[in-house]
């Protein structure tokens, strides 16, 4: 697979106001244009203007290219898991949308209901 992702083990984004970076890399160079595009499978996680499309070319396949994923405040007091998703065109990148998809750990800022007596 050309396309791979750096993050931390678990990327996480905070409804409190923090974000985490997910850094996509080529591990092939590209033969000529190619388009990656990102998007966040729930409305909980916001991506930097998202969709995001990302862009590698023969002569800057090496340098990776970053994401940001920003939780967006609920009324509920529940943490989620949010699917991240890749889908890549062109040159020799085709099939690339095969790559893993990437969960995003959101933690709620609410406090839980208080427990019934």
């Amino acid at each position: 697979m050309p396309l791979a992702t750096r993050h931390k083990a678990q990327p996480t984004a905070s409804r409190a106001g923090a974000a985490d970076v997910v850094v996509y890399e080529s591990t092939a160079t590209a033969t000529g244009a190619v388009a990656v595009t990102v998007t966040s499978g729930d409305p909980a996680v916001a991506l930097t203007g998202a969709p995001v499309t990302l862009g590698f070319t023969a002569t800057s396949w090496r340098t990776g290219q970053t994401v940001t994923a920003t939780a967006v405040d609920d009324a509920n007091a529940v943490n989620e898991r949010v699917e991240v998703r890749h889908a890549a065109a062109g040159a020799n990148y085709a099939g690339a949308s095969a790559m893993a998809v990437l969960r995003v750990l959101v933690t709620d800022d609410e406090a839980p209901p208080d427990a019934p007596d």
